[in-house]
């Protein structure tokens, strides 16, 4: 069940950033095997190309040529979408981490301080996991440890309070203070 409760359900989590990385990805693997097929085939024809025409007549040749031509092109569009596609699943890698980081860190900036990162196997940026859960588990700490800041300044404020209180001949204006500062006090931790 563990397991699939982190199947992955969708791979276009964000689809500008993995149809970016595809169409990067699609246009230097398409000119990189055109640059190659065609610095191959040109060097090929310009060593046999003389010995060839000897051997050839010429409209057979030039036969031969445009079928390779053919042959080229259509290998270069048939394996480009699978490339394409190959790299909008491998952009979910990136992507997919990407996406949990943002969520997490849009509720921990609504003060939701009890998500953590949780990464699939296989997911890259581990490391981003790691450093964003101690940074949140601080967050944490430093709250709890300032709300028990907090709670025992208000402790010490109603015990003074409390002692003033009971003080019969306590300046009106003192008094007014006093309120004024449990009022304020009151604003600040509740």
């Amino acid at each position: 069940m563990a397991m699939d409760a982190n199947r992955r359900r969708r791979y276009l989590v964000k689809r500008k950033l993995q149809y970016r990385y595809a169409l990067m990805l699609l246009l230097f693997t398409g000119a990189s095997a055109l640059v190659a097929g065609y610095t191959v085939f040109l060097t090929g024809w310009t060593l046999f190309g003389a010995k060839l025409a000897q051997i050839y007549p010429q409209g057979r040749l030039h036969t031969i040529l445009v079928s390779i031509n053919f042959a080229l092109l259509r290998n270069i569009v048939i394996i480009l979408p699978v490339i394409f596609f190959i790299a909008l699943y491998y952009s979910h890698k990136i992507a997919g981490p990407l996406y949990r980081m943002e969520e997490v860190l849009k509720a921990v900036g609504k003060g939701h301080l009890g998500f953590r990162v949780k990464f699939r196997k296989g997911d890259e940026l581990k490391e981003m996991e790691i450093a964003l859960n101690e940074m949140i588990a601080w967050l944490e700490q430093v709250r709890t440890q300032t709300n028990e800041k907090a709670r025992c300044f208000m402790e010490s404020c109603d015990r003074l309070h409390d002692t003033l209180s009971k003080i019969k001949d306590l300046p009106p204006d003192l008094r007014q203070k006093i309120a004024e500062m449990r009022k304020r006090r009151d604003e600040l931790f509740l």
